[in-house]
């Protein structure tokens, strides 16, 4: 916040677009989706489609990924109809462009696409010699599609692979991770992975991330016979998705073994 004031003191409409883009994907990795919504949508007015050129794609991908969070699949899907250049996906702003696609994919039921985007993401990012969580985690968005399409093998691979790779230190990251390994294991590990991802969520202050996680494990513990330990979580899921006038999105499946 403070360089976005900085720029505008100093005149300088288009540092402060991009100071303000940055924000709005910092707002999203700290489980702020709503904030983020309106920071980028700041950003893309602070330039317009000709100012920003090739570099549309970091203020985009905030604006489509907030959208989609928050349940506007709507507008997410307004925001990808604007054309981009095809230079943004030579470039590292692309990287977050396809992940947010992906992500938006995912949120709309179309999880051959979104594997199609994760994995060039994926492709660019290990081409270009920046294949780290920190910058995006594309293993996590093609797991989660493989997930919903009943591929819990290929999608235990890429977790575990993600699991080998260092974490952002802000900890989402990893709760994302045992999230997803959890929807891999059987019930009673998933519960402990479940527990662990929940104490990660809550530690790094990511509302968002925690109320998938809790949604996840009501449905858990509901399939250990817990019914009333379930009842309340689910609860709790629904209460905290509300900060983000949002719905708890559904659990993922987990694996047919379990």
């Amino acid at each position: 916040d403070g360089l976005v004031a900085q720029a505008g003191e100093r005149n300088s409409p288009t540092w402060q677009a991009w100071f303000t883009a940055w924000r709005a994907l910092i707002h999203l990795r700290q489980g702020d989706p709503a904030a983020a919504r309106q920071r980028a949508a700041t950003a893309l007015d602070m330039l317009g489609a000709k100012g920003w050129g090739a570099a549309i794609g970091l203020p985009l991908a905030a604006a489509v990924q907030a959208h989609a969070a928050t349940g506007d699949v709507d507008g997410a899907a307004s925001l990808l109809e604007r054309p981009v250049p095809q230079a943004v996906f030579q470039s590292r702003t692309g990287l977050h462009y396809l992940a947010a696609r992906g992500r938006y994919h995912l949120a709309t039921g179309c999880h051959y696409a979104a594997l199609c985007d994760f994995y060039a993401c994926g492709t660019r990012m290990s081409g270009w010699g920046v294949d780290l969580p920190a910058l995006e985690s594309w293993r996590l968005g093609a797991a989660e599609a493989y997930l919903a399409l009943g591929e819990s093998l290929l999608a235990r691979r890429l977790v575990d692979d993600q699991m080998t790779l260092p974490a952002p230190a802000d900890g989402r990251t990893w709760g994302m991770t045992l999230r997803l390994r959890a929807a891999t294991s059987p019930v009673p590990d998933r519960i402990e992975l479940l527990d662990e991802a929940v104490a990660v969520f809550r530690s790094a202050g990511d509302v968002f991330e925690l109320a998938r996680a809790v949604g996840e494990q009501s449905e858990a513990v509901r399939e250990a016979g817990e019914t009333e330990r379930a009842r309340l979580l689910a609860r709790k899921a629904e209460l905290l998705a509300r900060r983000w006038d949002s719905t708890p999105p559904p659990a993922v499946g987990p694996s047919p073994a379990a």
